[in-house]
């Protein structure tokens, strides 16, 4: 799991957690405004002055898979962790033909160009991919296993610490990843991207203070970090400093428009703050720049399951799963819309899945919310 499936993940852990701590009462006014719907003619949403909003049905229907940057990625990571570093190279700038700001094609290709300059050995190159192959196939101990042995090839090289970090946070294993970037940081001071990852590693384990330091080290580093205002902006949302963490999104925007990180960002805060069709303004911006964004497609299925427009989330939900097979949250929103229809069979396939996700990453708290689901799910087909 590369740095930018880290953005992704925290993306989607901000807006769920959003929608999970929102009331049970709040979800059942969402159903019973949708059944108000069904009788009364839909109102055209306006469009706000702040960011051009792009066509609703270009955005879903255009996406093509071939057309998403991690289709290319994992093809480029699949060649060269075969020691196929041409082919790589030419699938990793596909990837970036679509998104030129895919952090994790930029650093794979400047990888490959060490090797071609001989600054990087071959075989920790083969092995540090095969570990990202795997994981990006699911295996996670195996993905472990291949970074360590690329460790062992090079213990100065910091790529494959940096793995094993990000595996480790994807994990809830915050302590252990915090470790991994330290390893990282020792051997490279300068490192401002691992300081913004190490600071949203803080930020899980309830620790905010220490995650603004960390994050404005990223700062001192690069001012221009665009990424590192997006970390602070997350960690200002997890304090309730709304107000802050909005200032902080619309700072990396600034500094960086072609980014999406930031578009994402206050779409989660504009979610939770229950301006649904603002949000969206953001979530389609995140798309427009970067059609791959699967936490901004799964954004615009949740705040339009909190319009009680049900039926319209479900396909959005759908393609953010489509992009991001690995994260268990979009088909917990594809649970919810789903039951909120009344179409418990598909609802139920779609938290049953979410279940054994979040049981994998340890989130047994949302698992067991599946799990709740699925019983009244049960008790309903029964009765």
């Amino acid at each position: 799991m590369n740095k930018k499936f880290l953005v992704s993940y925290l993306i989607f852990f901000l807006l769920f957690y959003g929608c999970s701590e929102k009331s049970i009462s709040e979800k059942q006014k969402a159903i019973n405004a949708y059944k108000e719907k069904q009788s009364n003619p839909p109102i055209a949403n306006s469009q706000s002055e702040e960011v051009a909003i792009v066509d609703e049905g270009k955005i879903y229907i255009s996406l093509t898979e071939e057309e998403i940057p991690l289709t290319f990625y994992k093809k480029g990571v699949e060649y060269a962790s075969q020691g196929k570093f041409e082919k790589a190279k030419e699938q990793f700038n596909k990837a970036l033909n679509i998104y030129k700001f895919d952090e994790a094609s930029i650093k794979i290709l400047n990888i490959l160009e060490g090797i071609d300059k001989g600054a990087i050995d071959k075989d920790y190159v083969i092995c540090f991919l095969k570990g990202e192959n795997y994981n990006l196939n699911g295996n996670i101990q195996q993905a472990i296993l291949e970074l360590q042995r690329a460790i062992q090839i090079d213990s100065v090289l910091t790529y494959a610490y940096e793995g094993l970090g990000v595996i480790y946070f994807s994990l809830g294993e915050y302590q252990q990843a915090i470790a991994e970037f330290q390893k990282v940081i020792q051997i490279d001071s300068n490192n401002a991207s691992c300081y913004g990852i190490l600071g949203l590693a803080y930020n899980a384990l309830r620790q905010p203070q220490k995650a603004i330091t960390e994050l404005q080290k990223a700062i001192q580093i690069n001012p221009n970090y665009a990424r590192a205002y997006v970390g602070l902006g997350h960690v200002y949302f997890s304090m309730g400093q709304h107000q802050k963490a909005i200032a902080e999104f619309e700072k990396a925007i600034e500094i960086n428009p072609g980014i999406s990180d930031g578009y994402d960002g206050l779409g989660v805060i504009y979610n939770f703050l229950g301006q649904y069709e603002k949000s969206m303004i953001y979530n389609k911006k995140a798309i427009q720049v970067n059609p791959g964004d699967g936490a901004a497609y799964a954004g615009i299925g949740i705040n339009y399951f909190y319009l009680g427009q049900f039926q319209q989330a479900i396909p959005y939900l759908q393609r953010s799963i489509q992009i991001n097979l690995v994260f268990p949250e979009p088909y917990y929103g594809l649970g919810l819309a789903n039951f909120s229809l009344g179409q418990y069979n598909e609802a139920k396939e779609a938290f049953q899945k979410a279940k054994e996700l979040f049981e994998s990453r340890g989130n047994f708290n949302m698992a067991k919310a599946a799990e709740i689901y699925l019983n009244k799910i049960k008790e309903l087909i029964e009765d």
